[in-house]
């Protein structure tokens, strides 16, 4: 998030706000570059550029007139601006900026969005400042090139690396003759400036903290202009940002003393004969030694440390000898210094030549320097086609309870009822890339009785924009169910538990369409199968043959999704996101029935002290159609031991086709609250007890994240589309064996009117981790009168 206004600094200081814009990311840095400011030298003009999802925009605040002129520059123009500063024309700006990797200078025309290269090579070319009024007209701005000139060439194989320095570029003359300012070889120079109509001015850390150097000027070799700088401050603390005033003459300095930024104002400080430069004290964080002060011809005051003319020199003898041998092959080169020095061998030289060199110290390597040149000409390289290779990413097996993928089960092959996962063993493996484009995952879940399992395939790829994968799922489940043996008069004469199978084979496609860091747009599409089977086990079994129940059914998600937390520790988040999604699942035999369900689920995680924080989730659905989700309201997700209310052995009505757990709803069982609609919401203050009391580091897992929390949940589930009384009446049939209607069997019908209105359920609660697995312990009451709290042990993380 960022604001742009203007300030008076005199009379009623009046704030104007020029932009507004940018989005709180936690996932993310503050961006350096945008938004970025620029005044014109008449002080008129105010150039805003920023960013704008994918585009970048221009703004310009016209003081004089009191408007605001708004200009969106084309994506062709460059890939990202780095700083800018206004030409000496209002309508002109100089740009540095980064186009097809290089980071060149640009003239920029607001009208037209015209650019044109100042600078074109591989040198980094950054911070212009156009500077006129003086003798001198141009810019002014920093670059790592070697020389003093607009045509570097860059050696075979080398990288443009190295330090920093200031040049001047002169736009009278059009000359690529650079005037070089400094010649510094560590450390960093920021904020080349004007100062003063005929000097520059910049920041340098030579001795670990930024000081100001005002450059002055020469005359060298030839008679040619020279430039050399001299610190005029030393100061104990670094200034962070410097400017000078053309119209006041006034030095604005901005210094950061403990918490505060304080802005300094000062005159116009030169160096001259009488001692203005500045001695810098030695520091612990000194990137350099202070080399002899040499001071060029016409300009011989002690202390100015001289810098390279503009008219480039001549090699040395040291210089010559010294020079690097091209050998052919490869060459690797880094912006670190090497710590072997491996010096050239020379050759043999006179008696006299050696006793000149006896006290010669070669220096520390540098590998942003080539040691050797090499020649590319000597390597052949053949292109050949890309080939895929995939490498193991992980391998995982751990204890789990979880719904995987899917979280709707199907009424009628589960016989009315719902089928917890029962801890078990999740086995996975995972095969990678070698560029991570692709992924291939196979997986099987398999728990501790043997009662059901899954397996599943699934394959992903993100070499595009769009990332789409395949899955495959397939989920079996065997369990009793008690059979009426029914005479023909209609009376229930034996019952008797058999076995029965459940299978789900499901095939889906996934496409996932980020918008950008914190926004996507998700959609699934696939065909599930649901079979019940009969398994025979006795003789009763093989004489009463339930015919198998298959039911094929197309299922389609669109979901948009939010995300903009961060996980500061395990289960405590910071920021917010949210899911809304629409689903429509369509029958492809049996009658053909159809629902759609629409819904959200937010959530807010909110900081109060340290890792301390208050999460809220609200979360709401509605499914409706022929065969809709039956919503279960009570308890929370991976429920180790669940419960089931009374309630839970009523069937179903016959217009639900699915089923889906709706939590959490703490003090309360599963099945607490059914329908097709539920609206939920809770909160919770979880507190890391050790990690925030504690200021010494904790090294046990268990004591690292004991967590302490205080919770209330509150929702309901209805029938219908509003929560009316109607809708919140719910019916019991008694018993539920048996042919309703039938001789000799006798149904009790109940109605409880209101019996789905507000559940609400509070307590407390700790997490921790424990054995690898982080684990859920709470203790719930009720407001429905409930003195016994109920207790829930659950693996995972937030609610």
């Amino acid at each position: 998030m960022y604001t742009v206004y203007t300030q008076k600094i005199a009379g009623s200081q009046t704030v104007t706000t020029l932009l507004e814009g940018g989005q709180k990311d936690l996932t993310e840095q503050i961006d350096p570059n945008y938004p970025m400011i620029a005044w014109s030298a008449t002080g008129n003009k105010l150039a805003i550029l920023y960013r704008k999802g994918s585009e970048t925009k221009l703004r310009i605040y016209n003081n004089k007139k009191g408007r605001l002129e708004n200009y969106k520059i084309p994506k062709n123009r460059f890939d990202r601006v780095l700083s800018m500063a206004f030409m000496q024309d209002d309508d002109k700006l100089v740009f540095s900026a980064i186009k097809k990797s290089q980071t060149d200078l640009y003239t920029f025309t607001i009208r037209g969005s015209k650019m044109t290269n100042i600078t074109d090579d591989v040198w980094d070319d950054l911070s212009p400042q156009f500077i006129s009024g003086g003798s001198r007209t141009g810019i002014l701005f920093l670059s790592n090139r070697p020389k003093p000139n607009m045509n570097v060439p860059v050696g075979v194989n080398e990288l443009p690396a190295g330090p920093l320095n200031v040049f001047f570029h002169n736009t009278v003359t059009g000359s690529s003759e650079l005037l070089q300012c400094s010649d510094v070889k560590k450390g960093r120079i920021t904020q080349p400036v004007q100062y003063g109509p005929d000097h520059f001015a910049y920041l340098h850390d030579s001795n670990g903290i930024n000081n100001k150097y005002v450059v002055m000027f020469g005359r060298g070799v030839g008679n040619r202009d020279s430039a050399y700088a001299m610190p005029v401050t030393n100061y104990s603390t670094s200034i962070l940002s410097h400017q000078y005033n053309p119209a006041t003459a006034d030095v604005a300095d901005v210094v950061q003393q403990k918490d505060k930024y304080m802005v300094y104002f000062h005159d116009l400080v030169l160096p001259d004969d009488s001692g203005g430069a500045k001695s810098l004290r030695p520091t612990l964080l000194s990137v350099e030694r202070q080399d002899p002060v040499v001071v060029p011809q016409k300009a011989k005051i002690p202390g100015r440390v001289p810098v390279s003319s503009a008219s480039g020199r001549y090699a040395t003898d040291d210089e010559v000898n010294n020079r690097l041998d091209i050998k052919g092959g490869n060459v690797f080169q880094s912006e670190f210094s090497d710590n072997d020095v491996q010096p050239r061998k020379r050759s043999r030289r006179k008696a006299d030549d050696v006793a000149d060199n006896e006290n010669d110290v070669a220096a520390p390597a540098d590998s942003s320097v080539l040691t050797e040149i090499t020649d590319s000409a000597y390597l052949k390289m053949k292109p050949a086609s890309y080939r895929y290779s995939f490498k193991p990413d992980y391998l995982s097996i751990k204890v789990d309870n979880s719904i995987l993928f899917n979280q709707y089960q199907s009424i009628a092959a589960n016989n009315g009822k719902f089928n917890n996962p029962i801890p078990g063993g999740l086995a996975s493996i995972s095969l990678n890339e070698i560029l991570e484009n692709q992924r291939i995952t196979v997986g099987f879940q398999l728990p501790i009785n043997v009662s059901y399992s899954t397996y599943f395939l699934q394959y992903q790829n993100f070499t595009r924009k769009v990332d789409w994968g395949l899955l495959f799922l397939r989920r079996q489940n065997k369990e009793y169910n008690d059979v009426d043996y029914i005479a023909p008069s209609g009376a229930v004469v034996y019952t008797q538990p058999q076995l029965f199978k459940t299978i789900t084979n499901l095939l889906q496609a996934d496409f996932s369409r980020p918008v950008d860091r914190l926004r996507s747009v998700r959609f699934h599409t696939g065909v599930r199968e649901d079979k019940f089977i009969q398994k025979v086990t006795d003789t009763l079994s093989l004489a009463y043959d339930f015919p198998k129940s298959v039911a094929y059914t197309s299922v389609s998600r669109l979901e948009y999704v939010f995300d903009n937390t961060i996980s500061p520790a395990t289960n405590i988040l910071n920021g917010t996101r949210y899911k809304v999604y629409t689903e429509y699942m369509y029958g492809l035999n049996n009658g053909n029935k159809s629902c759609y369900n629409i819904g959200f689920d937010f959530r807010n995680y909110q900081k109060l002290y340290k890792n301390f924080i208050v999460a809220n989730r609200l979360a709401y659905a509605h499914s409706d159609g022929s065969s809709m989700v039956q919503y279960l309201m009570g308890g929370v997700d991976n429920w180790i031991f669940p419960q089931t209310a009374p309630n839970g052995n009523q069937r179903p009505a016959p217009n639900y086709g699915f089923q889906a757990l709706a939590t959490s709803l703490r003090g309360y069982r599963q099945y607490a609250r059914t329908g097709n609609n539920f609206a939920v919401f809770s909160t919770e203050f979880r507190l890391p007890v050790v990690t925030t009391f504690v200021k010494r580091p904790v090294q046990s897992a268990i004591l690292k994240n004991l967590q302490v929390i205080a919770f209330t949940d509150a929702g309901t589930a209805w029938r219908g589309f509003l929560p009316n009384e109607d809708n919140m009446t719910n019916t019991y049939i008694f018993p539920q064996g048996g042919t309703i209607g039938g001789l000799n069997n006798v149904n009790l019908v109940v109605s409880i009117p209101g019996s789905s209105g507000l559940a609400v359920g509070y307590g407390g609660g700790l997490r921790t981790s424990l054995l690898g697995y982080f684990v859920r312990l709470d203790m719930a009451w009720n407001i429905e009168g409930d003195r016994k709290p109920m207790v829930y042990f659950a693996l995972g993380t937030d609610f």
